[in-house]
């Protein structure tokens, strides 16, 4: 496979994460009123406890696989994909078993049993999904226009096979197809590529990596525990429903966080080879672009979504889900600071192989997390979830920044953080003084309109203000509309 071009990938991983926005903002709101808080809760809760053994079984790959693959070359590259998914596939049947085993070890981790067989497929599938090899040959374009034709087949089901509160199995068990069809598409490729070798003479050589990938595993595993355990002791202290409220404002989230970290995740194959090139110029050059980016696209998002929080809830959910409103907005901090976390800890650490800080930061952040959960959602449900999930992150973000600080300043793009700032305050004027004229106006116009305000606002005042990456993105967006005008 030719590699991609910097450019397209980003412009591929960035269109697949807007259709990823596109297609909830379709179907969550039915599915949200159909299956009600506690359906909800209950496929996110399945959802978790398989993740946590789909990690387990992993060891560390996607991160680790990522990385070794983008270093390697032709024949190289065949023996490590092959004793890195030879020794995944062995992993993968032990934490097949161990889930089996879950109702009659801890009983009370598996309250709904249909739900617990529906998301083992996600278990045994998991081996065969290869993301890890994709992105470390950057192709994204692949990824793309599979991810998106599942996607459409997903949707189509959503809304032809959940009729009732009773089917929230049967949306759990779509999120399976989507998995199994994705997980199959996947193989078959890779097949076609380059030569798959399972044997045990590979997991045997597959042990020179172990060093490489607990590494990952650990960094993954912590993450994902203080990251995920805000569900689970959330459904243990409020229950389903407080999972559900949860569930939604994070959703909204995450949408947003997945167009934001578009270029981090593209960028890690690249910088890697960078840095293992000993090309620093390149390394500081493409990790300032992304800084730009990350802050001229995080900041009005989080200011945005605090201002216009009721509408989303509202329209997104329903008016069963109005306890998500608070929930939202503290979860939206996260979103600059996650946002600034892909770049310091994908980018500025595990990219350059410093796998021991990265580790470090990631025991420091889910020991504060975990406390954190401990203390406030007794008190605060699942708002004290949100704090906790902040809290958490700015002290995670904050301790990578001064393990990177050499780095990180010199590609901090100062000029144009202040333009940044000022132009968000604008928006959020804007924003303010949209939704007063609207103030006897509801639904889809009240929310259009607003978000509409606010990106023309800004834009402006970005353009005005000479923000380079806004100003280079709306250049190239009124050439081309220029281009077809005169054709």
């Amino acid at each position: 496979m030719p590699r991609q071009s910097y450019r397209s990938n980003a412009f591929f991983h960035t269109f697949y994460n807007v259709v990823k926005i596109l297609f909830p903002l379709v179907t969550y709101p039915y599915v949200a009123r159909v299956i009600g808080p506690t359906g909800i809760g209950s496929v996110t809760y399945g959802q978790q406890i398989a993740t946590y053994f789909i990690m387990v079984s992993a060891l560390g790959l996607p991160l680790y696989g990522m990385r070794e693959i983008a270093r390697t070359q032709g024949m190289e590259r065949e023996r490590v994909f092959s004793e890195l998914f030879s020794a995944n596939l062995l992993l993968s049947t032990v934490a097949t078993v161990l889930y089996l085993g879950i109702p009659l070890l801890v009983p009370k981790t598996v309250p709904d049993r249909a739900i617990h067989i529906a998301f083992l497929a996600t278990i045994v599938l998991a081996p065969f999904s290869l993301e890890w090899f994709f992105r470390g040959i950057e192709d994204f374009r692949f990824i793309t226009i599979r991810n998106l034709i599942i996607r459409l087949v997903s949707v189509c089901a959503i809304f032809v096979l959940i009729r009732s509160r009773d089917d929230y199995i049967v949306y759990a068990w779509i999120w399976v197809a989507g998995t199994a069809a994705g997980a199959g598409i996947n193989f078959l490729v890779v097949r076609k590529e380059i030569a798959v070798r399972i044997s045990w003479a590979s997991i045997k050589s597959s042990f020179r990596h172990l060093r490489g990938l607990f590494s990952a595993f650990s960094l993954v595993a912590i993450t994902s525990l203080y990251q995920g355990m805000d569900t689970v002791m959330l459904r243990w202290i409020s229950g389903d429903a407080a999972v559900g409220y949860y569930a939604t404002a994070g959703r909204i989230v995450r949408i947003t966080l997945t167009i934001l970290t578009s270029f981090s995740v593209v960028a890690v194959p690249r910088l890697a080879k960078y840095h293992f090139d000993e090309d620093q110029e390149r390394f500081i050059a493409l990790l300032q672009k992304n800084l730009t980016i990350i802050l001229a696209l995080s900041i009005p998002a989080v200011t945005g979504i605090l201002l216009v929080a009721p509408e989303i809830i509202r329209l997104f959910a329903g008016p069963q889900f109005l306890p998500s409103i608070r929930t939202l907005r503290i979860l939206s901090i996260y979103i600059l600071v996650s946002s600034l976390g892909s770049i310091t800890a994908t980018q500025l650490l595990y990219a350059r192989g410093e796998d021991r800080k990265f580790l470090l930061v990631v025991v420091f952040a889910a020991s504060i997390g975990i406390l954190m959960n401990v203390l406030l959602i007794p008190r605060f449900s699942q708002d004290g979830a949100a704090l906790a999930t902040v809290i958490a992150e700015f002290f995670s973000v904050s301790l990578q920044v001064l393990l990177s600080w050499r780095l990180f300043t010199a590609a901090f793009p100062r000029k144009d953080f202040g333009k940044i700032l000022f132009a968000t305050i604008a928006m959020d004027f804007f924003i303010v003084g949209v939704s007063k004229l609207l103030c006897t106006t509801s639904g889809w116009l009240r929310l259009v309109t607003m978000i509409g305000a606010g990106l023309l606002s800004y834009g402006l005042f970005s353009w005005v203000l000479d923000v380079s990456v806004i100003r280079s993105l709306l250049g190239k967006l009124f050439h081309r509309l220029g281009r077809k005008t005169d054709g």
